[in-house]
Order: C-alpha cells, then sequence, then structure tokens
C-alpha cells in the first residue's frame, strides 16, 4: 500500500457518521403552571405548519431539534390548559433558542393565548465571533449578489474582487451551503465555487473567529449558507433594472455622456411551490445580468496583430539601441498607428446563473433533497479585475485583450432521517465541475491574412508590449484545465440529555484536477538561434569589454526577434509533437469530528475534536539540491506521504455580570 490511502479507511470513517457545517438549530423550554410555577409532565409542543415536535419530561423540559432557520409559530397544548400560542420564534443554524411557556387553566373551551418571542437582548449560547443574516434582512438590502451581503459584515472587506475576513487572504475562508463546503480549494484568489443568488438564501451566517469542530480548511471566516425550502403554497417573482451612468465630463470619462439605458441591465425570475402537497415541492432561481462599463475606449492604436507587434517591442528597438542612446528617441513608425477611432465600453460582463431545489418527504420522518447550481461568466478584460474599476490601460488600444469564459455546475444530494425527536442524521453527496479559458481570439491566428494558416502561440505573451507607453498586448498563458470533485459526508445530531448536544460527522472529498497546456511545432531556423552556452558569463571567461558584450546580445536578439517575426509557429494538440503540459493528479481529503454542546444553565460550552486527514496522490522530489535536469528522474522520486491534523476545540460561554 505504501503511502496510499486505504479504502478501509474510508469505511471505517463511514461508520463514525458525520458533517461538514450544520444548517438547523432547535429550541428548548419548560412549560410551567402560570400560578404554582410547576412543570408540566407531557405537554406537547410542536412548531406549526411542520413536523417537529416534542413532549416535556418530568421536569416540564422539551426540546425540538432539527428545525431549518426562519421564524416559527410554537404551540403548546395540554390537557385542561388554554392552548399557547408564541409568534415570531426565530431559529438559527448551530443556535439554542430558548422559550419558556407558562399556561393557565382554561376557562372557556377552545382558548387561546397569544405570546409575541422576543430576541434576547443577549444571545447566551455563542461561544464564537459571527453575524447572522435572516432572508427578511437580505430582501430589504439595496444588493443584488451574495458577495455584496458579506461586505456589509463586520470583518469583511473587498480588495479586486475578493473577499477579506479579519484582514486574512481570501482562500483562507470556507464556503458552505446547506452542509456542503464549495470552497475552490485549488484557486490562490479563493472565493466559492458556486453561484448563489440571494433569492434562495433563508440564512447566512459568518463565523469570524473560534471555530467548531465541525468546521474545518478555515482560518479566516467560515461563511455558512441555508437555502430556503420549498413554499407550501405557489409563488413567483420577476426582478429587473436597467440603468447607466450618466455625466458631461468627458474630458475625463471617456463616452461617459454617451447615454445607454440598456448598459446594465439585469432579470432575475423566481419560482417556488409543492408539485404534490405536503410530499414534494420545489425551488427555482434564474438570472441574467450585462454590465458595460461607463468608461470608453478609443481605438487609436492598431496592434496589426499582436505577432507582429511583440516583434516590433523586441527587434525594432534593439535594432536600434545605439539611436536611442544617441538621442534619446524612437520614432514610432506610421504604421503602427493605424486605429479607426471607433468607440466602445472598455469592460463588459455577462453573466448567467440557476439554483434549482427539489424536496421530496414521503414520510414525516424522512426525506430527499437534490440541488443544483449553474453558472456562467463571460468578461473582457483582464481576468481577476474588478469590472467596476476603470481599467485605463486598455484606453487606447482594446484589442489586445481576450475574453475570458467560466463555467461551473454542481449536483447535490441528501437523505435525513428523523427516527426519534432527539435524534436524527443526514448523508450526503455532491459532485462539483469547473472549467474555463482565457483567448485574444477563438481561432489563435497570428494574423488576418487570406492563405495564412499560421497559429499564435498564445502563452508566449506573458506581459504588456508597448509603443512608448501606450500597452499594445496583454496575453496570459493558453493553460486549460478543469477541476472535479466528488464528496460524501453525513452527520448525526442527538440530544443525550437537558445538557449536552452531540454531534459527529465525516466527509470525504476526491479531487480530480487536470491541467493541460499546448504546445508548438519548432523549426531548423528557430531551433539554430536559441540561446548558446558561450553567450554565460562573457565578460569574465572570455575577456571581452562591455560594448562588444553589448554588441554579441544585441545580434543575438536581432536574429532572435526576426526569426520570432518570420517562422509562424503551428500550434499543436497533445498527441502531436511539440513541447505541452497534460496531466491529471487525484489528491483526496478526509475528516471527521465529534462535538458536545453543554448547556449547563447560563454556562455553555462548546467541545470538540476534529481530524483532518490530505493524501496527495503524486509524487515528489526527493533531493532539491540535485542538477535541474535530475529533479524530474524517476529515481528522484518518491510517493508524497499521508498529512495528518489534529485539532481539539473549546468555545465557553458564561455572563460576566
Amino acid at each position: 500500500m505504501g503511502n496510499r490511502l486505504s479504502w478501509n479507511w474510508v469505511l471505517l470513517l463511514l461508520l463514525i457518521s458525520s458533517l461538514y457545517g450544520g444548517n438547523t438549530g432547535k429550541i428548548t423550554g419548560t412549560v410551567v403552571d402560570k400560578e404554582t410555577g410547576d412543570p408540566l409532565i407531557g405537554a406537547n409542543v410542536i412548531l406549526d405548519g411542520t413536523e417537529l415536535g416534542s413532549s416535556t419530561d418530568v421536569d416540564g423540559f422539551y426540546s425540538i431539534i432539527n428545525a431549518p432557520p426562519g421564524n416559527y409559530t410554537l404551540m403548546a397544548y395540554y390537557v385542561g390548559y388554554a392552548t399557547v400560542v408564541v409568534e415570531n420564534v426565530r431559529v438559527n443554524v448551530d443556535r439554542t433558542t430558548r422559550i419558556t411557556v407558562t399556561m393557565s387553566p382554561e376557562t372557556v373551551a377552545g382558548e387561546e393565548v397569544l405570546v409575541e418571542a422576543q430576541r434576547p437582548a443577549i444571545e447566551m449560547d455563542r461561544t464564537h465571533s459571527a453575524s447572522v443574516v435572516s432572508s427578511e434582512t437580505v430582501e430589504l438590502m439595496p444588493v443584488t449578489e451574495l458577495s455584496e451581503v458579506l461586505e456589509l459584515q463586520a470583518g469583511v472587506v473587498s480588495s479586486d474582487g475578493n473577499l477579506h475576513f479579519r484582514g486574512g487572504r481570501a482562500r483562507e475562508v470556507t464556503y458552505i451551503v446547506d452542509g456542503v463546503p464549495i470552497t475552490n480549494a485549488f484557486n490562490q484568489d479563493g472565493g466559492n465555487s458556486v453561484v448563489v443568488e440571494n433569492s434562495m438564501i433563508e440564512e447566512l451566517e459568518v463565523i469570524s473567529g473560534t471555530f467548531n469542530a465541525e468546521y474545518g480548511q478555515a482560518q479566516s471566516g467560515v461563511v455558512n449558507i441555508t437555502t430556503k425550502r420549498p413554499a407550501r403554497q405557489f409563488s413567483g417573482s420577476v426582478e429587473t433594472y436597467i440603468g447607466e451612468y450618466l455625466s458631461n465630463q468627458d474630458d475625463v470619462y471617456l463616452g461617459i455622456s454617451d447615454f445607454d439605458p440598456l448598459a446594465e441591465r439585469d432579470l432575475q425570475l423566481n419560482l417556488s411551490g409543492p408539485i404534490l402537497k405536503d410530499k414534494l415541492g420545489f425551488s427555482f432561481s434564474g438570472r441574467y445580468s450585462l454590465f458595460e462599463s461607463p468608461d470608453w475606449y478609443e481605438k487609436r492604436y492598431s496592434p496589426l496583430d499582436g505577432w507582429r507587434v511583440a516583434a516590433y517591442d523586441r527587434w525594432f528597438v534593439q535594432a536600434n539601441q545605439s539611436d536611442l542612446d544617441e538621442s534619446g528617441v524612437i520614432p514610432i513608425p506610421d504604421s503602427l498607428t493605424t486605429g479607426d477611432g471607433s468607440r466602445g465600453p472598455l469592460l463588459t460582463a455577462e453573466n448567467m446563473s440557476m439554483n434549482f431545489k427539489l424536496l421530496f418527504q414521503p414520510h414525516p420522518k424522512v426525506s430527499f433533497t437534490y440541488q443544483t447550481f449553474g453558472s456562467t461568466r463571460e468578461f473582457e478584460g483582464i481576468p481577476g479585475a474588478d469590472l467596476r474599476a476603470t481599467n485605463f490601460l486598455r484606453r487606447f488600444q482594446p484589442d489586445g485583450y481576450g475574453t475570458a469564459r467560466s463555467w461551473q455546475y454542481s449536483h447535490f444530494f441528501r437523505f435525513q432521517h428523523f427516527p426519534s425527536e432527539n435524534f436524527f442524521y443526514n448523508l450526503g453527496a455532491s459532485y462539483q465541475h469547473e472549467d474555463g479559458e482565457y483567448y485574444l481570439n477563438k481561432e489563435n491566428k497570428i494574423a488576418r491574412y487570406p492563405g495564412d494558416d499560421g497559429i499564435m502561440l498564445f502563452s508566449s505573451f506573458t506581459g504588456p508590449y508597448a509603443i512608448g507607453t501606450i500597452p499594445i498586448f496583454y496575453g496570459g498563458a493558453d493553460d486549460r484545465g478543469f477541476v472535479d470533485q466528488w464528496l460524501l459526508n453525513g452527520d448525526f445530531n442527538w440530544q443525550v440529555n437537558k445538557s449536552n448536544f452531540i454531534k459527529g460527522g465525516f466527509l470525504v472529498k476526491q479531487h480530480f484536477i487536470n491541467i493541460y497546456a499546448r504546445g508548438f511545432l519548432e523549426n531548423e531556423v528557430w531551433r539554430d538561434t536559441k540561446w548558446l552556452p558561450e553567450f554565460e558569463n562573457l565578460i569574465g571567461p572570455l575577456g571581452i569589454t562591455f560594448d562588444q558584450y553589448w554588441n554579441i546580445m544585441s545580434d543575438y536578439w536581432r536574429n532572435w526577434e526576426a526569426n520570432t517575426n518570420s517562422v509562424r509557429y503551428r500550434q499543436v494538440e497533445a498527441d502531436d509533437a511539440g513541447n505541452f503540459r497534460d496531466f491529471n493528479i487525484y489528491p483526496m481529503e478526509m475528516a471527521f469530528f465529534l462535538q458536545d454542546k453543554i448547556e449547563m444553565g447560563d454556562i455553555i460550552v462548546n467541545a470538540g475534536l476534529r481530524a483532518d486527514i490530505f493524501q496527495p496522490n503524486e509524487v515528489v522530489p526527493i533531493n532539491l539540491r540535485t542538477e535541474s535536469f535530475n529533479l524530474g528522474a524517476g529515481s528522484n522520486l518518491e510517493d508524497a506521504t499521508i498529512k495528518y491534523q489534529l485539532s481539539p476545540r473549546l468555545g465557553v460561554s458564561f455572563p460576566i455580570s
């Protein structure tokens, strides 16, 4: 077996049963006689409109677990006593809502006592820093996206389109949707790989410190999202807006006075309702948006094509080094300033997303949930740039910027069983796929001339090429690849007694990461002008002057650029000759935890233990100090070791005054 992780371990962890982030809360309290204060044994307490409820014990204590976040009406029944109705009882994820019910003897048949629940001034069971946003609050916010909701939370700031929590890096945040981690684990910018529309959010919790054992892979924060359950009655909505920035300051913002009411537009459709009454329901949200920046470009320079301009930047400047040294100025050829003067938006972004949820409940204590998320994004500009920030580098030469496209889709499955009023468990599986591309033009043509089938090596352009101070072409590696993730997780939740609520869980994630970059074919002319060993350390070993060295190097670069301009690379696929990268890796992650929420009056303790396991399933160099050409030799490689992490977690809440 070596260092390979045996699937026997997977089966062992499956037997331990657990989850990755909770998405339900609980209601506890006592039912007592209003006049005497004595506990009422056997009183029934239910949440109106649900199958959730409990009966009081000998101490009058009741506990309703597995309650999804939201506002409820709690009803208490006891023979000979008036029914008590408590409205606006709020349930939050992983939190305990305490409701003490006082009941009076019934004087009139069918009498009900209406009580309005009050939110406590101090949340006694909070052992970590967190902010909770309900669906009602989201609806009142002047925002349209999840990221905008997060930006309004304490400790969260936005920079270059990325969210940072407590000053940490964007990739140090874990995102969870209905118990499923959706963090973009292999993107250095971090973020979530699933687009969740605001209209689908029932509750959003932002945890910014001292995480419970159920949360892992988070250093700066956790974003825990719980989506809405399907509505009991059909409902729907259509939301749209259009707009444009308008100003007369054309001298500052090019094109700002050209009014287009559809420059920014957004359309969203939301539907929810039953398919089979009390058995099967659905929720759907679809959205389309288009954004065109208010600042425009003007084509004053034509790059002809990125290849020839790149050659100009090297060949023309290097060939005129002596002129540059003498006069300080090299004139720009007229042929490179042939822009047609046309205008358009500097940045354009087009987005589409879809969220769908199906809930099947054949029995009050059994439910199946299926969810799918999909999104596409396309924009022109530098990948990762903030679309609402003006990119002045592109203002007078927009043709050199490519188009970025990304898309993802995910499928979530979940089974829940509630065998008793004090115990329930969940089992889940999910599949997530991410992909994308960035290109200057779809055909990757070097030029636009009839009969020219040369293909541009896009990955050779890694920076800006400029005429004077005007950037001509920005490129980026033509790497292609995708990330697939399969996940199994589960949890059990057990209200052992009045004081102890135990939760345990497991998670298994199998990644499939593909990295692929196309290569290029070489010819004899190109190979003959590659860098030669004698060019290294010319001044010392050869005893030449700096001027002689300069001339030799100038001649070398002239030949290099001349061949660059004349030898039209032919882009090739991986199966053909040429240089390319095409490999797959299959890292695996596993985790399990066990925690206990101990509630002793005003003292709350969250104690737990979490274990994380990472199996790279790859090889690594044994000796990093060997010659570079031996680094990847089979004799210098070994299997990467399995990484283990054991993390005790402890949080305590108690009153001070």
